[in-house]
């Protein structure tokens, strides 16, 4: 839009997609050329370049369109503050203040980038604090090439006390974004560096481990290979140990440890191993009276039960589950009939046990992954008929846990019984089960079904004075 002036002068209104914004400045043309440019640029190849000095804010009214261009009136938007004017001293404050903002400024954007040259750009002439006007003016005119549209949003605000507090807030707002984008920066570097320096050490680790760890899995093959030779280890076992161990040539370095635990796990299980059994009844009543004083109706129980297996030749009948209050010697009963029985003894608490990882295990696919208690406890005994102990069998959680418990003690089941982390049949059915519990209305009816109930109750008095002198006296002498 060209205004309606002898003089030479344009007004000058910017422009944002379709729209024209209505405030623009009044500009006095100062030198005219003309540049080439392509041909499709321009109609006749050149286009015109005009150097204009803007002195005055101006408002568009009455816009309209005639032969294609646009035209409108104008008029002066936005006085100017002279000394004369009664808002002069709070303007002037405003301006001091507006100053010292923009060197704070200044600084901050020095110290943050010093890699570039700001000190030029952001230095104000040192009687900017004169003309309050030119002051908002330079400040404006300086960031408008790094801050798109702050000019044209100056240019909107009426009046120059406003935009000097625009100003003021715009250069905090600004300062503060720097700051915290700078922090953000600064980490983001640090981060980067220490994701490098990561990088790096653990590719140097994995060259290294390749040099090392083949001449490691060659001695760990031919040892497993070794050991393979004394177990009694199923063929279906001896086909996934031979798989794994296969894997080992080629796996990369970080691997080698699970592959490597998964091994000794499996390889420490006494696959074939058992204890000499005894079904002497005579041994095993003297054994039971060594230990235990009185419970006669529970011994004969038990002589009865190694008497039919003395005939049997192995275990019949139900799971024994010794019944009574907490004290009355179940657990220490239970280890004495292993000693009858001529077996180990390891005890398996389930009290408060939900999970039916605890008993199964966690598959290899977890970090930190073992076998679950019942296979534990067999590697810690180093037998494959041992009496385990399963403790507090009525205070274990309900659901998955008990239907993993049924498939532990069923003689139909267990004797293939898979582990999660082994992943491999293991035989149970050598395993003497007894269970202990304070209630047995707790347990479930299938649980009962399987169980041969041995009730012991508390003793009486003589019979624990009987106790104190026969077996406790002793003792403490």
């Amino acid at each position: 839009m060209v205004a309606s002036s002898p003089s030479p002068l344009i007004g000058l209104f910017a422009k944002q997609d379709t729209t024209v914004f209505r405030t623009g400045v009044l500009a006095e043309i100062q030198k005219k050329t003309w540049k080439e440019v392509q041909p499709q640029s321009a109609a006749n190849g050149n286009e015109v370049v005009y150097l204009v000095y803007p002195f005055r804010r101006i408002e568009a009214m009455n816009a309209e369109t005639v032969d294609g261009i646009l035209r409108a009136q104008v008029r002066e938007f936005g006085a100017r503050v002279t000394p004369e004017d009664p808002e002069y001293p709070k303007v002037a404050i405003t301006n001091t203040l507006l100053v010292e903002e923009f060197k704070s400024f200044a600084t901050t954007i020095m110290i943050l980038e010093p890699e570039r040259d700001y000190a030029s750009k952001y230095t104000l002439p040192e009687d900017i604090n004169i003309i309050p006007y030119l002051c908002v003016k330079v400040i404006m005119q300086t960031f408008n090439n790094d801050f798109e549209g702050i000019l044209q949003e100056m240019l909107q605000i009426p009046g120059l006390y406003n935009q000097q507090i625009h100003a003021i807030a715009f250069l905090k707002k600004t300062r503060v974004s720097m700051k915290h984008q700078s922090e953000i920066y600064r980490r983001y570097r640090r981060k980067k560096e220490e994701v490098q320096k990561k990088v790096v050490r653990n590719v140097m680790l994995q060259v290294m481990y390749q040099m090392i760890g083949k001449d490691e899995s060659s001695k760990f093959i031919d040892k497993f290979n070794t050991k393979l030779q004394t177990l009694n280890v199923p063929d279906n076992v001896k086909s996934v140990i031979a798989e794994e161990l296969e894997r080992l040539k080629y796996i990369k370095s970080f691997e080698l440890h699970t592959v490597k635990t998964y091994l000794e796990q499996i390889c420490s299980l006494p696959w074939g191993i058992t204890s000499l059994e005894s079904y002497n009844v005579q041994e095993a009543l003297k054994i039971l009276d060594e230990d235990h004083y009185g419970l006669d109706d529970v011994k004969n129980q038990v002589l009865e039960a190694i008497a039919t297996m003395s005939i049997k030749g192995q275990m019949i009948g139900k799971i024994w589950c010794l019944v009574g209050p907490p004290g009355t010697g179940k657990t220490s009963f239970a280890k004495s009939i292993a000693r009858a029985l001529g077996r180990k003894y390891v005890r398996v608490s389930v009290g408060g046990l939900n999970l039916t990882t605890e008993l199964k295990g966690h598959r290899r696919t977890y970090v930190g992954a073992m076998p679950g208690k019942i296979i534990q406890s067999l590697k810690q005994v180093g037998t494959q008929n041992p009496v385990v102990l399963i403790d507090e069998i009525d205070k274990m959680g309900t659901g998955d846990a008990q239907a993993t418990m049924l498939e532990i003690l069923d003689p139909e089941q267990n004797s293939a019984f898979v582990d999660d982390y082994l992943d491999v049949p293991f035989d149970l059915s050598k395993v003497f089960f007894i269970l202990t519990a304070n209630d047995v209305s707790h347990l479930s009816a299938p649980h009962l079904d399987r169980l041969e109930i041995i009730n012991i109750n508390g003793y009486l008095t003589e019979e624990k004075r009987e106790i104190f002198d026969r077996f406790l006296v002793p003792q403490a002498m």
